[in-house]
């Protein structure tokens, strides 16, 4: 560090109180919110890794800091600043396939041992906040805003989800996406037009081949290697940006980040407050949780005598049990709430939920 003119700090006042310019968060997902708004306040323009933040208000309450103030705020997403991803956008100007109209994605790994901290639900850990942003930011890349989502998933030991699958209808399309741990995935994507597809090798992410398809019979190899990680690009693409005095990517919009939590949020697993263990059974009598807005809903209330009871604007949803399935996005909340206090969907560690997403 020291050969780049850096200096090490033994504490984040340090670090803040000193003449950098911005701060790059990469810590856990649990801290984001917490360093992200430390370092808006101490006048510092922001870099974070995604997941961004665990759930939609802590979000809003960092992208209204950073708006407030003036200063720079982005979502680390590496893969759309990597040079075969550029090139792939260019050439389909000149050459198209079409309208994309359906994405297929994933990403699954076999080989992190327990211990990882993406296997720990206190600091954020799970498949869908860990490898799902990507899947995610390609389906709305490509496809647009998303309008439904559909998902299928199971719960590990360690109260994380270890696989889950996507079906997300797009305002261009829709997706079918998968992200998980223990499982070997191949890792590839296909971009598939009226006029032919695109297949993106294993690593989708970090993209280097490409091979389009055209209806006509003709095919196009694109090849761009890449230096590094792969994390100096979207790293040069935000320095850029505070050269330019610009405070938000037109790339990764606080519109995209806000889309891309949406996603994982429909999945009963994620974007829930940590309660204690035991808060079952007798002991849901007299809990009260609220959500912000951007849930719909004015709280959400528990009594032993019904597992879960819904108030939306002032109307009760009728009392239901937990093998009910829910396919509306006003009962995916109950699914959030059960599978909070452990009740799990059907009585199983999968869950199975249609919703629609709203922003």
């Amino acid at each position: 560090m020291r050969q780049f003119g850096g200096a090490t700090t033994r504490t984040l006042d340090q670090m803040l109180s000193s003449s950098v310019d911005a701060v790059y968060i990469a810590t856990h997902p649990d801290s984001h919110h917490a360093y992200a708004l430390a370092a808006l306040t101490a006048g510092k323009h922001v870099l974070c890794e995604k997941p961004f933040m665990l759930n939609g208000q802590q979000l809003e309450d960092v992208l209204v800091a950073a708006s407030t103030r003036g200063l720079l705020f982005m979502e680390a997403m590496k893969t759309p600043f990597f040079p075969l991803y550029r090139r792939l956008r260019e050439h389909l100007e000149q050459d198209p396939i079409g309208q994309v109209a359906f994405v297929r994605a994933g990403s699954s790994v076999a080989n992190i041992p327990l211990n990882h901290p993406i296997y720990n639900l206190d600091l954020g850990g799970g498949s869908l906040l860990g490898i799902g942003p990507y899947e995610a930011f390609l389906a709305l890349d490509w496809l647009g805003p998303v309008e439904r989502v559909q998902t299928f998933g199971r719960i590990g030991p360690t109260g994380i989800d270890t696989f889950a699958t996507l079906q997300t209808m797009h305002l261009n399309g829709i997706a079918q996406l998968y992200c998980g741990l223990g499982l070997h995935g191949e890792g590839d994507a296909l971009l598939a037009g009226p006029l032919g597809n695109v297949a993106i090798a294993s690593k989708w992410w970090n993209p280097a081949h490409a091979t389009i398809r055209y209806v006509d019979g003709h095919t196009v190899e694109l090849d761009e290697p890449f230096e590094s990680t792969g994390f100096n690009y979207e790293i040069g693409h935000f320095c850029d940006l505070l050269r330019n005095n610009c405070t938000e990517s037109l790339i990764i919009t606080y519109d995209m980040s806000r889309q891309m939590m949406s996603i994982p949020r429909s999945c009963p697993s994620c974007d829930q407050p940590r309660l204690p263990p035991g808060a079952l059974g007798e002991r849901l009598a007299g809990i009260s949780l609220i959500f912000g807005p951007s849930m719909l809903t004015d709280g959400i209330s528990v009594s032993a005598k019904s597992p879960i009871a819904l108030i939306e604007s002032s109307r009760v949803v009728p009392e239901i049990s937990r093998e009910t399935f829910f396919p509306s996005a006003d009962l995916s909340l109950l699914i959030h709430t059960a599978s909070m206090f452990g009740l799990k969907p059907c009585g199983c560690p999968e869950w199975s939920l249609g919703a629609t997403v709203v922003s």
